[in-house]
């Protein structure tokens, strides 16, 4: 048996993290082989992996080149094709999974322009129509998934996870990375994350004597575009001294200063799943999160702290409230979401297809 994937995006934040997690643990099943599809440096580590083999593609996603010049022949001559995002070239006659992690560009149309909506939702469509089966990240992206595509029937939910480098992660306490006390936000300034929220909430907050946390926002200000005005305006002002952009940090660097934190504030307005609550809380550290669908699927046995989606009030008054004592989750909950039960839905299915 072998299985052809698309490995373009493993490098990349979000899609990127699921795939590298997940082919992580299918490469470890010695029956199958695969063609890992992609850029050989950032594929290093399977090239001594005596059932993988790597096809240097170098072709942008969604792109005419990626339509009509993938190396399909090559493809062909696998099993199974599958792919971590919803582009799917032209011309693969075996059987294809597939994933969508979410249909945010539908759900909340105003972030994009209509030719970019149009060209996803045909793209969706197709993948959809072609695929064997679809995989996706939550419940909640299934059932819009199938809201907007009533035709995608063939739909199994793979669940983000937690990596097993956190899991293993031990964090000795001693000298901070961070020498005052904060709050932490991890993501990008897209509106759907609900920054403009959060910052709302910051300047009120930060005014009051008793709070003296500054915020933390894991990101670089000079990389954070956005067509939305006010936040662009916010983060140019001169007296934001108690905001501070990491720039670009490690993953190490990263889980020491989700580790140290006083408190994780998620306040998206949309996710497929919403990964940085879960790590946070590994960790020890609080969350308060925004109490959108998604959530509240995701983290409903979790100890987290919600607030009203886009409620500057109520975030203020939930900021205020909490009690910023660390986490200790047990084993049940740590196990919860796992990269390995995820990748064992794909094995399962990529054995019935090929028998």
């Amino acid at each position: 048996m072998k299985v052809a994937v698309d490995c373009r995006m493993i490098s990349d934040s979000g899609i990127g993290c699921y795939l590298s997690n997940i082919l992580y643990y299918l490469v470890n099943n010695k029956s199958i082989s695969f063609l890992l599809i992609g850029d050989p440096n950032k594929l290093k580590k399977y090239e001594k992996t005596d059932n993988c083999q790597i096809l240097p593609v170098s072709i942008p996603i969604f792109s005419l080149k990626e339509l009509f010049f993938f190396p399909v022949r090559e493809i062909n001559q696998c099993d199974i094709f599958y792919s971590p995002n919803y582009n799917i070239p032209l011309g693969i006659k075996i059987p294809i999974l597939s994933t969508i992690h979410d249909v945010l560009f539908l759900d909340i149309p105003e972030i994009s322009s209509r030719f970019k909506r149009v060209i996803n939702y045909v793209y969706i469509k197709r993948v959809i129509n072609s695929s064997r089966l679809v995989f996706t990240v939550s419940n909640f992206s299934k059932e819009r998934i199938q809201y907007h595509f009533p035709k995608a029937l063939h739909l199994a939910v793979t669940y983000n996870g937690v990596s097993d480098s956190l899991l293993q992660y031990n964090y000795i306490d001693g000298d901070r990375y961070f020498s005052f006390p904060y709050f932490l936000y991890v993501g990008n300034i897209k509106p759907h994350k609900g920054l403009k929220c959060l910052l709302d909430a910051y300047s009120v907050i930060e005014k009051k004597s008793n709070y003296k946390r500054k915020l933390v926002i894991v990101g670089k200000k000079e990389n954070f575009k956005t067509p939305d005005n006010y936040i662009q305006e916010f983060i140019r002002k001169e007296d934001i001294d108690n905001i501070v952009f990491t720039g670009y940090v490690s993953d190490e660097v990263l889980r020491r200063i989700m580790a140290e934190a006083d408190l994780l504030i998620q306040p998206s307005i949309y996710e497929g799943f919403g990964i940085p609550p879960l790590e946070a809380m590994i960790l020890g550290t609080p969350a308060l999160i925004s109490d959108i669908p998604v959530f509240k699927e995701i983290y409903s046995d979790f100890p987290v702290d919600y607030f009203r989606c886009n409620d500057v009030v109520d975030l203020i008054q939930k900021i205020e409230s909490c009690s910023y004592k660390r986490i200790c989750l047990n084993s049940e909950l740590v196990e919860k979401y796992s990269y390995k039960k995820s990748s064992r839905i794909i094995l399962n299915i990529i054995q019935s297809i090929v028998e």
